[in-house]
């Protein structure tokens, strides 16, 4: 089940506005200042002592609080479990964010809070995966917004409840900060078409994806249309836009993503992103979009751009996989496969490989037996685009990545990928 919500409802009558002017009475104010019980971290984003002090149970408000101070350190990754104490993820590393341990009932009555629904907790402990979306007033003009997943755990000999809480930026980043190859900014915006950005999870795909589509709102004239599970950023933030932008959350706007090609065409948007292709629903609707002339762009979980179009076709049952196929080769414009690495300076670094193919690429690998498509990819790549073994060995000349990526990468290749 997705949902999306601010702090607002049941949420917003429990805990106020997190600048205090709201709050409910006992609710402790989030202390983002580094005073007590915030350690002031390293220079890699580490913390040197627990965002929240003591020993013992978690308290809800100390959940909240914690998860505030975390967001104002660096957007981290979070994880609050039932029976564990919380763990906050800064740049490469995890690190303890307190003691204390989180107790069911308080990560219960938490979940049951922003989601506004009291039956939440019961429906996660009975198998239900709840994804959603909450932001929380910083203050006037500041927002830290943060997209859960909810989920059943063992909890001892019972269940319990996993929260893994990444935060957003809200607003989309720039190109520029994301650092893009000319090359690659080159491929980045066709006129339809595909475009797939691929990785593992947590590898900045969704970042990637929002700095394009950013891009476009504020340098072209069209219109933009975006189709997400839950939304991540927040286009209508930007400011200069030169056309139109929608963004619809499935579920929660849409029935399903089989509903967006329809929805699409009703809105003659130009530009349109599909979220995570992880199903055969969600992949038709990015193929046939493509198919009628909209730049479409969606994210993949795959470990290399050669891996691609398998890991995408293997979805479908086998009597479908030819059409498929079919249709991907003949919208697929660019495929980028991107990694964050452990930098030598403490944080990630992003490392990328691409294939821009161009319709004589296209037609070879329409042409290709299934079973040849890696290899066939895998060659477009090293004549065409670059390859994640060029990147990594561009960074550690560079100085920004240890040798010992470089080689784990060179590893991953003789075995396939």
């Amino acid at each position: 089940m997705t949902r999306a919500r601010g702090f607002s409802g049941p949420a917003q009558a429990k805990f106020g506005g997190l600048d205090g002017a709201d709050r409910a009475p006992g609710l402790p104010a989030p202390d983002l200042s580094g005073q007590a019980g915030f350690g002031p971290g390293g220079a890699d984003g580490r913390f040197d002592e627990p965002l929240i002090e003591g020993e013992g149970d978690m308290s809800e408000a100390q959940m909240v609080s914690l998860m505030t101070a975390a967001w104002s350190r660096g957007h981290p990754d979070i994880v609050l479990t039932s029976g564990d104490t919380p763990w906050v993820k800064i740049g490469a590393f995890w690190t303890l964010g307190s003691k204390r341990v989180c107790r069911l009932g308080e990560i219960s009555s938490l979940l049951n809070s922003l989601t506004g629904d009291s039956q939440a907790a019961v429906m996660v402990r009975g198998g239900e995966r709840w994804d959603f979306r909450c932001e929380f007033s910083m203050g006037r003009s500041l927002s830290a917004s943060f997209r859960i997943n909810a989920s059943n755990v063992a909890n001892g000999t019972t269940s319990g409840i996993s929260l893994s809480i990444r935060s957003l930026r809200i607003t989309p980043p720039t190109l520029a900060s994301l650092q893009l190859e000319p090359e690659l900014i080159k491929a980045l915006f066709p006129e339809s078409g595909l475009v797939l950005v691929t990785g593992i999870m947590g590898s900045g795909k969704s970042t990637l994806l929002a700095g394009a589509l950013g891009d476009v709102c504020v340098r072209e004239r069209r219109h933009v249309a975006t189709y997400e599970s839950p939304i991540e950023f927040d286009f209508m933030r930007l400011k200069n836009r030169q056309g139109p932008v929608e963004q619809t959350e499935v579920h929660s706007h849409l029935g399903g993503f089989s509903k967006a090609v329809r929805s699409i065409t009703r809105r003659a948007a130009d530009v349109v992103l599909i979220g995570e292709l992880g199903d055969p629903e969600t992949i038709r609707s990015a193929l046939e979009a493509a198919e009628i002339g909209v730049a479409t762009y969606a994210t993949l979980h795959s470990r290399c751009v050669a891996a691609t179009p398998g890991r995408l076709l293997n979805v479908f049952e086998p009597n479908e996989r030819t059409q498929a196929a079919a249709s991907l080769f003949s919208t697929i414009r660019l495929i980028i496969h991107q990694r964050l690495v452990p930098g030598l300076n403490g944080q990630r670094v992003a490392i990328r490989e691409w294939a821009a193919l161009d319709e004589g690429m296209r037609e070879a690998l329409m042409a290709a037996p299934m079973e040849s498509l890696h290899g066939v990819l895998s060659e477009m790549v090293h004549k065409t685009g670059r390859s994640l073994e060029s990147s990594a060995r561009r960074g550690v000349v560079q100085g920004l990545i240890d040798e010992s990526v470089l080689d784990q990468i060179l590893l991953e290749k003789r075995h396939g990928c």
